[in-house]
């Protein structure tokens, strides 16, 4: 039963389901907010930290922006009036590493109300394609800061950070030893590795990366480090300064 697979998952999170209150929501909309609410009053002292399950199933349609907006707005007073974190869980569409890493608050599952009314939101997603790995990503999207980007592996069925360092490869180094802009084709016919390998490369350092269009190729970008690209710019700026 869906009760017993939840106690499965804490007990195996070490969480002790005697000393947790765990409450089952019923209804969708207006119900589950009174059910929330009970919820949290009916505990011995009100809990720092409230975490719902499958939000978006409370709702009769969680794209449907009308419903969702005031669902949100409660759930906020909630949380403000008890003085409480709220984390809520819910779906997003199946990606692929190119959708992970180019993620945006708008691409949860449902109403852009979610991503837009919420104040942290956390992506998980498969570690290169594969969903038998026990390797995850994680994109943290901060409403008032940069986005972070997390390596993450089960340990004894718990999310922890990874601190692997990554295997070195041929693409990577040759990616940052470059002091002008490239693009995937570059990489792919200066190291003989495949197109699509150099892609997945790329989109694995994109946090270090600066990314242009490249000139008369909007659909086409091109690539350097953030460093680099900043020396780039300096000399460009000096060869313009010398040619006036």
């Amino acid at each position: 039963s869906a009760k017993n697979a939840n106690l499965r998952t804490i007990e195996r999170m070490g969480i002790n389901p005697d000393t947790v209150p765990i409450k089952r929501i019923k209804g969708q909309g207006q119900d589950a907010l009174t059910a929330i609410k009970d919820g949290v009053e009916s505990c011995k002292e009100i809990p720092q930290i409230v975490f719902v399950e499958g939000v978006d199933m409370l709702q009769e349609d969680p794209s449907k922006m009308s419903l969702v907006v005031p669902f949100i707005s409660e759930l906020h007073e909630l949380a403000s009036h008890y003085h409480i974190a709220l984390i809520v869980s819910l779906g997003s569409p199946k990606m692929t590493s190119k959708d992970f890493y180019t993620i945006r608050r708008d691409q949860l599952f449902g109403s852009v109300a979610w991503g837009r009314m919420m104040e942290t939101i956390i992506i998980l997603g498969y570690d290169e394609n594969d969903d038998t790995s026990d390797k995850r990503c994680a994109a943290v999207m901060n409403h008032n800061g940069p986005a972070e980007k997390l390596n993450l592996i089960f340990e004894h069925g718990v999310l922890v950070e990874d601190t692997t360092p990554p295997e070195p490869d041929e693409i990577t180094d040759w990616m940052e030893e470059q002091e002008k802009w490239f693009t995937a084709q570059d990489a792919a016919k200066a190291t003989g590795e495949p197109l699509s390998t150099c892609k997945v490369r790329i989109k694995l350092l994109l946090g270090k990366l600066d990314v242009q269009n490249v000139e008369g190729k909007s659909h086409q970008k091109k690539y350097l480090l953030h460093a680099a690209a900043l020396e780039w710019d300096k000399a460009q700026a000096q060869t313009l300064k010398g040619g006036n």
